[in-house]
């Protein structure tokens, strides 16, 4: 666990190597008993346990998760109130007094602090926290994605047109192109620095560190290098650099000379405190910047000071201690949230990236009513025959199984990219007939058998995966001059082999030219539409 906690701050995607300046936590989101509430430096609770999940103050707001089977994102103030009601399925963290949010089949929208919405963007699929003004965003094109830039006015700053990028720092960003290759951009979307890395991470200072080759060095922002690939990894920490060498830690100057020799499993950086955390076998203690051991190795993990004390795991509890390793807050949380650490180690936060939850539900209502017309179901009218249905849809009787009563005219038909669609006819007896004679037996071929009714089925995936429900509604509401019939009353309906429908939400509407039973079914939205006659013989009499 610990290791890929590990891995997972010094090796993200969206990894910031920049100087570590934040204040000193005033209070600390910790999970006491099985949620989530705050404490301040001492360790008393400020507020209390109620949270799924809770992320680190940011300029006196935090992005919390309401408890509950189906908890959702808001933000509240130092106080523990809300400030913002909690409603998203997803969002980040404020920055640059911008927040992204999605709600339920939402695009993302950004919102000021007090909820406001400020803009969306309808079309993008993942949305970073902004940074120097601008956001990432991402698009798909031709099954492809592609990052651009949008400003605070969600003006469209640099277009997507790259693979992967970070995010701008000291006015530059790193942007890979299609080939996995790095370089930077300026905030106009300008190459600065060629695409020539292996791997690039934004600007500390005046100095960005990158992957040449197999190795890592630093650079200054006319692309030369400053410190020559030769390290397994670098992370900054202030005006040093931690050094990775043959698995093991230690630190170097910005000139790539040595200052601890690298023999750490694991470690933090300093930053501005006198002390940094290493492991030592299995244990975890604190180094002085001559590599001497101060703090005794003694803890499952500790972690970078944050002023004065640091955050230690002691026997899977979590706690506080000083500069001289005595405990201030005793070992007593059980968890700590991520975005602490996040924000400890790398200056960011685990709530930086929205994914879009909206899919097309007209599309795909528009697709499927376009296939109900006046008297037709798919430009076959809804009393045609079997031979009817084979020519007008290019099939023939070797299509209709032996002992079939039903065959697709469609099957997985894409109709978005969230949805495809299944067209089934039914009749009410198979058009093959086997007649025997004493010596064998021969199959014939009905061509006048007619259609009983017809079975769509819209299978959702992608965006569109779990919101049968949500299609349902939409088409339903879509639809003009239906009746909604209520079937409950109707003892025969009830009593119908309908197990795999959810009846819950079934909906009977009865139209002028035939009836349409529209249910969820399973993962899928099925729409069964019968013949008004047949409606009328078969479940009104």
């Amino acid at each position: 666990m610990y290791r890929f906690l590990f891995l997972l701050l010094f090796l993200g995607m969206y990894s910031c190597n920049i100087l570590n300046n934040q204040k000193e936590t005033k209070l600390f989101p910790v999970k006491i008993g099985e949620e989530y509430g705050y404490v301040d430096r001492a360790g008393k609770i400020v507020i209390n346990p109620q949270f799924a999940e809770a992320g680190l103050f940011r300029d006196g707001i935090a992005i919390v998760k309401s408890s509950g089977k189906k908890g959702l994102y808001g933000y509240i103030e130092e106080t523990g109130k809300y400030t913002i009601q909690p409603q998203y399925i997803s969002a980040t963290a404020f920055s640059d007094d911008l927040a992204w949010t999605v709600l339920e089949n939402g695009a993302p929208v950004a919102i000021d602090a007090k909820g406001q919405v400020k803009f969306s963007l309808a079309t993008a699929e993942k949305v970073n926290m902004f940074n120097e003004g601008l956001a990432p965003f991402s698009v798909n094109e031709d099954s492809k994605e592609k990052w651009g830039f949008v400003n605070a006015k969600g003006e469209t700053s640099i277009n997507p047109q790259f693979s992967k990028v970070s995010r701008f720092s000291n006015g530059l960003c790193a942007v890979a192109d299609e080939n996995d290759k790095w370089g930077y951009i300026d905030k106009t979307g300008k190459i600065v620095i060629n695409y020539q890395f292996t791997d690039a991470y934004p600007f500390t200072g005046n100095y960005a560190i990158v992957k040449g080759g197999e190795k890592y060095g630093t650079i200054d922002k006319n692309g030369k290098y400053t410190v020559n690939p030769q390290f397994d990894f670098i992370f900054s920490d202030d005006n040093k650099l931690m050094v990775m060498q043959d698995d093991k830690w230690g630190w170097a100057d910005l000139d790539g000379k040595i200052l601890i020799n690298p023999q750490f499993a694991e470690a933090y950086p300093f930053y501005s405190s006198k002390l940094a955390a290493v492991q030592s076998g299995d244990k975890w203690g604190y180094i002085d910047k001559d590599g001497k051991i101060i703090i005794n190795p003694q803890f499952e993990k500790a972690f970078s000071f944050d002023g004065k004390i640091a955050m230690v795991d002691n026997g899977g509890q979590y706690g506080l201690v000083d500069e001289d390793g005595k405990y201030v807050v005793n070992p007593q949380f059980k968890e700590v949230s991520g975005d602490y650490f996040t924000n400890l180690i790398r200056n960011n936060s685990s709530y930086r990236q929205v994914n879009s939850d909206y899919f097309d539900v007209g599309k795909i209502v528009n697709n499927v009513k376009n296939r109900l017309g006046t008297n037709k179901i798919n430009d076959i009218t809804i009393n045609s025959t079997v031979g009817e249905v084979l020519s007008s849809n290019n099939k023939t009787k070797n299509d209709i199984g032996k002992y079939s009563k039903a065959f697709d005219i469609l099957k997985d038909e894409e109709i978005s990219p969230d949805a495809s669609l299944t067209l089934e006819v039914n009749f009410s007896n198979s058009p093959w007939k086997e007649s025997y004679s004493y010596w064998s037996s021969e199959w014939t071929f009905n061509e006048q058998e007619k259609c009983v009714f017809f079975d769509l089925t819209v299978t959702l995936k992608g965006k569109g995966d779990g919101k049968e429900k949500t299609l349902q509604d939409a088409f339903v509401k879509s639809l003009k001059g239906f009746t909604d019939y209520d079937y409950t009353q109707n003892q025969k309906i009830q009593n119908l082999g309908l197990s795999s429908l959810d009846k819950a939400h079934l909906k009977i509407l009865v139209g002028d030219e035939y009836t349409l039973w529209v249910a969820v079914e399973n993962n899928d939205l099925k729409i069964l539409v019968f013949p008004k006659e047949l409606w009328a013989k078969a479940y009104l009499s």
